[in-house]
């Protein structure tokens, strides 16, 4: 094996990995981080798909890094999708339902079983110590994945929030060897996210075609009970918004570098008012005209205000609607009303079925569902399962999944949601192990989903997986086939691109 012919010291190392096993998918938020630095002139690197790499490639990564590193390096784990790493009794149980996020199971599994993080983790952390004496390693991104691994590795920061406005100022702090707390939050997001360029640069091995992320708003109009994410609520505000000539230079730059025309719209809420719509359309008009490509997306959809406003409807089936996420909860109108989700159910499939009749026919209309919201029954949340089995409504595909509320609420917990805070008040009891109402236990809950799973996988009515999985497969370096096969191939190929000049067997 040959060694290193071109390679440099970086400042800053960025990880991330995907947050689906088999269908490979960037992570947004630690390119803007490693863009940002970048042009205040540090030489960052980052390295994604860490969990595939570590289980495949361990020992090319190890090289790799060995090289690319000094002992003052500057080590970062975006951790929002790191849930892959934590390992329960519990989980495995859950992986024997086909296409199962294990995820969902975070906040409940942290607070009452023993928790391990993956041996692979564990040993990059090893290595990172032992050959970097006085590297720094910190922490961000959004998820419960985070506080185990917290816990349990040597992290010296963990940075809790929208972190773009002091990333550069913090960052220099810590390699001039300043004190900071261990926990560093972020109370602000003050930085000027409207006028905001891209994220992606020519040196992070994007593929050519590749699908990727994009966000062009920040934050959520709306605040369902069972929501925990950032800036929820927000006043609609166009310094949230992505103004129309960022937009279009963003997919501009994207497509001049990487030839990308499908994206993953990272919005909360993509259609949370028909102006933001009509300026992000105004911008794809602009690269249409310009490039002669269409564009391929998905995005979260808010149904209720589709059928408020049912000129979205066209608009979005004019953009390229591939794949819609529909946050629908449950068919139980009194269960869906009582977290922030106030669309009757006969209205949920007449726009259903307006979205069906408009969009193009292979665009993919998903939901998730969640098991044990207030007001939810054994009884009613069987009927509506019945009709989703029965295919009496216009879905492709759905997903159910147990109510998760978090238990710990110190500060150590990045953010909470209405029902983390003040459960008891919509009649949930957490004094045990487990919440528990008048209709629900977790473990029921969890059970009601699993089994109603099977029901759906063995009448083959349900399609398993995010419906974010059928626009990245349009990626021109994504085979058809085998999604698992294809995801090796994909994870063994971008692992050659990290190491350049080494041969690579």
């Amino acid at each position: 094996m040959t060694g290193f012919k071109k390679i440099q010291t970086f400042d800053v190392v960025l990880f991330a990995t995907s947050p689906d096993i088999h269908t490979p998918q960037r992570t947004l938020g630690v390119y803007r981080i490693a863009h940002l630095l970048r042009q205040q002139g540090f030489k960052v690197k980052v390295v994604d798909f860490i969990y595939h790499l570590l289980k495949d490639h361990k020992e090319h990564l190890f090289l790799y890094l060995a090289e690319i590193c000094s002992p003052h390096t500057l080590f970062g784990f975006s951790t929002t999708f790191f849930v892959e790493f934590i390992e329960t009794n519990e989980i495995e149980e859950n992986l024997k339902v086909p296409g199962w996020r294990r995820g969902y199971l975070q906040k409940v599994t942290y607070e009452n079983k023993q928790v391990d993080i993956d041996e692979n983790l564990m040993d990059l952390f090893d290595f990172l110590k032992t050959n970097f004496d006085n590297a720094k390693i910190i922490m961000g991104g959004y998820g419960g994945a985070s506080r185990p691994i917290f816990n349990q590795c040597p992290i010296d920061h963990w940075i809790m929030g929208y972190a773009e406005e002091f990333t550069v100022s913090t960052i220099n702090q810590i390699l001039a060897g300043d004190e900071l707390p261990k926990i560093i939050n972020v109370t602000s997001a003050n930085w000027n996210f409207r006028e905001s360029g891209s994220c992606f640069d020519i040196e992070d091995n994007i593929f050519s075609g590749e699908t990727l992320p994009i966000e062009l708003s920040r934050g959520c109009v709306f605040k369902c009970k069972f929501c925990s994410f950032p800036l929820l609520g927000r006043k609609p505000d166009d310094k949230y918004l992505k103004e129309e000539d960022c937009i279009f230079n963003e997919m501009m730059h994207n497509y001049e570098h990487f030839g990308t025309t499908n994206y993953l719209m990272m919005c909360d809420t993509f259609n949370e008012s028909t102006h933001k719509l009509l300026n992000i359309n105004s911008a794809m008009n602009r690269f249409k005209r310009e490039t002669g490509e269409s564009m391929r997306y998905g995005a979260y959809v808010r149904l209720d205000l589709l059928e408020r406003f049912p000129e979205q409807i066209e608009i979005m089936g004019e953009m390229g609607v591939k794949a819609s996420h529909f946050g629908i909860e449950s068919l139980h109108y009194p269960s869906a009303k009582s977290v922030g989700k106030g669309l009757k159910t006969e209205k949920i499939y007449k726009t259903l079925e307006k979205c069906r009749d408009t969009w193009p026919s292979d665009a993919i209309m998903y939901s998730g569902f969640i098991i044990g919201l207030p007001h939810e029954t054994k009884e009613t949340a069987t009927e509506w399962c019945n009709i989703l089995l029965n295919r009496q409504i216009p879905l492709t595909c759905w997903k159910l999944a147990p109510l998760s509320m978090e238990k710990d609420i110190s500060s150590n917990v990045p953010y909470l949601s209405e029902f983390d805070r003040n459960a008891e008040n919509y009649g949930y009891d957490r004094s045990g192990a487990e919440w528990k109402n008048e209709h629900w236990s977790f473990s029921e809950a969890k059970n009601f989903a699993e089994e109603w799973s099977r029901k759906f996988i063995d009448n083959e009515s349900y399609t398993s997986g995010h419906s974010w999985n059928s626009v990245i497969r349009l990626s021109k370096h994504l085979n058809e086939g085998n999604k698992k096969e294809n995801a090796k191939i994909f994870y063994k190929e971008y692992m050659k691109r990290c190491l350049w000049d080494l041969e690579y067997r």
